[in-house]
């Protein structure tokens, strides 16, 4: 905290952070006492010993889900209004399917109500579906529902980023 404030001048505008929680990963083991889970409280010490207008945290999607994110979130939410939500980067231009918990933070006595970014991307294209272990069409919405893409009924015209449509 201090130390983080010296070096920035006395003043930090946001805090990015993606504290590593393997235990909560649907790739790892899904370790609730993983010490790796804790350091979700980190990102809670450095936002709330520098006051920063606004963070951003990444993470995996079943961290909303935790008990340890309802600790965080109660905490924090007595300085900062939150927006949070599981997104894809596929549909913000990444070319990989991958999900991910998003959470924004503004200060309360700034008086903004954060919201989650809109998709830029998906309303066409293909995709390897893993689920399925072929090539599918993203306009298909069993297939939109197995890669946990968004099932708005007005998606944005931009086609998905892949690998082999440059």
């Amino acid at each position: 905290g201090p130390a983080v404030l010296d070096f920035a001048d006395g003043r930090v505008d946001g805090v990015l952070g993606c504290p590593p929680c393997q235990g909560l990963s649907a790739a790892g083991l899904r370790d609730d006492d993983d010490e790796r889970n804790q350091l979700l409280f980190d990102m809670h010490r450095i936002v709330w010993s520098t006051n920063p207008d606004f963070f951003i945290l990444e993470n995996v999607p079943s961290l909303l889900g935790t008990d340890l994110f309802r600790s965080f979130e109660e905490s924090i939410s007595s300085r900062y209004v939150l927006a949070s939500g599981v997104l894809n980067a596929a549909e913000y231009g990444a070319p990989q399917l991958r999900r991910r918990a998003i959470v924004i933070g503004f200060r309360s006595k700034l008086g903004i109500e954060p919201s989650l970014p809109s998709p830029t991307h998906g309303g066409t294209g293909t995709v390897f579906n893993y689920v399925a272990g072929r090539v599918d069409n993203v306009a298909n919405r069993d297939t939109r529902s197995d890669l946990g893409l968004s099932m708005d009924n007005e998606l944005p015209s931009q086609p998905l980023t892949n690998l082999h449509s440059a």
